[in-house]
């Protein structure tokens, strides 16, 4: 699920006690500083990570499994997602953390 910033601490509020969260992985670019100041009340751990190529690695996987038929035909550089695909930057931003993914450096902030 992909969420504005405006909504970020309702999200992570809910988020936090069903799934019993342990720590907050955010990216180390983008908005980082703004969501490190939006989720410190949450006393949980903040951990960003490298964003290096992310976005990118994100709209590749989203168009490999979001595209179908003909449309498959066009090189994937030249197609553009239908929709945000922020969530997929997400769940690549922890695999690096986990250390499934090659670019895998990461910090602790708090």
């Amino acid at each position: 699920m992909v969420v504005s910033l405006d909504g970020l601490n309702e999200m992570v509020a809910t988020l936090v006690p069903e799934f019993q969260v342990q720590i907050i992985l955010i990216g180390d670019r983008t908005n980082s500083k703004s969501i490190r100041e939006s989720v410190t009340s949450f006393k949980l751990p903040i951990i960003a990570v490298n964003e290096d190529g992310s976005t990118v690695e994100g709209r590749y996987r989203y168009l490999k499994e979001n595209t179908k038929g003909l449309a498959k035909l066009i090189p994937i550089g030249l197609r553009i997602p239908k929709n945000p695909f922020d969530d997929y930057v997400a769940v690549i931003l922890a695999e690096r953390y986990l250390g499934c993914n090659p670019v895998s450096s990461r910090r602790i902030i708090e």
